[in-house]
This record gives C-alpha cells, sequence and structure tokens, in this order.
C-alpha cells in the first residue's frame, strides 16, 4: 500500500500506530498454503509470528512523502 502524507505530519506516530494494530490482530499475520492430498486441494492457515511490518518511505520531486508498507 501507498499513501501521500500531507506535510507536517509525524510518520514514526503513524509507523508506531501501524505497527501496534498489527501485533494486537493475529489476523493480520495470517498466511495460508494449498496442500493436495488424495488428489484435493485443501486450504490451511496459520499465525506466522515471525511476520512483520517493513517500512518504505518516498521523497518525490515536488517534495510530497510517500509512506510504502
Amino acid at each position: 500500500m501507498i499513501y501521500k502524507l500531507k506535510e507536517n505530519i509525524d510518520i514514526e506516530k503513524i509507523k508506531i500506530a501501524l505497527e501496534n494494530i498489527f501485533n494486537s490482530h493475529e489476523i493480520l499475520k495470517s498466511k495460508y498454503y494449498s496442500k493436495e492430498i488424495e488428489g484435493k486441494s485443501e486450504i490451511y492457515g496459520f499465525i506466522d509470528e515471525d511476520c512483520s511490518l517493513e517500512f518504505e518511505e518516498y521523497l518525490n520531486s515536488g517534495g510530497a512523502i510517500f509512506l510504502a508498507f
């Protein structure tokens, strides 16, 4: 996802808020895989405890800051 932020926004606070939400809800760490058993494809899910958010900041030529995660 990429969001365009307005000027004077504390990006670190946004990152902390998103990390808090992410770490508070296991469903956001869910991963799924398909496994074939006896010719049938079954879907299995699990919580990836090692999953984390990664943020990237971009500055465009107009001076706008973009945050990607």
